[in-house]
């Protein structure tokens, strides 16, 4: 059993040392609830670390058919991440649709280079100069 030490009263600065305590401390447990289960681990560009995403083989199996839906396609990592469970659980990845495409992040090669259809609704080529440029369709 790991004791991780909660102070009475803290700062912000503080408290936002301990949730990372806290999420290091328990990151390689499993859920109790999960028997046989699949995992990978998805880089966060916004948090820059590493998560473990995990599914029990009891929702993700051989022959199922999986179509991937996502706010935000930027690098391209939670797509690499389901990509690579949907591969370990011998299921299909039909396509992953998101709703906003950062284009000149290049997150739509990694998928597309799997071999997996790739859908935005919106497409933002680029922000320079503090100007949202939209991909005309």
């Amino acid at each position: 059993i790991t004791k991780v030490a909660i102070p009475k009263s803290f700062t912000v600065e503080e408290d936002k040392l301990l949730v990372e305590q806290i999420q290091q401390t328990f990151r390689c447990i499993k859920p109790s609830t999960m028997g046989d289960m699949l995992s990978t681990s998805v880089f966060s560009f916004t948090k820059q670390r590493e998560y473990n995403v995990v599914i029990s083989k009891e929702y993700l199996g051989k022959g199922d058919k999986v179509l991937f839906v996502d706010d935000f396609l930027a690098y391209g990592n939670a797509a690499k991440g389901i990509i690579d469970l949907c591969k370990k659980a011998g299921a299909e990845l039909v396509g992953m649709g998101f709703i906003i495409e950062k284009a000149f992040q290049h997150g739509r090669d990694a998928i597309e280079a799997a071999g997996v259809r790739c859908e935005s609704l919106a497409i933002i080529e680029s922000l320079e100069n503090c100007e949202i440029k939209m991909r005309e369709t």
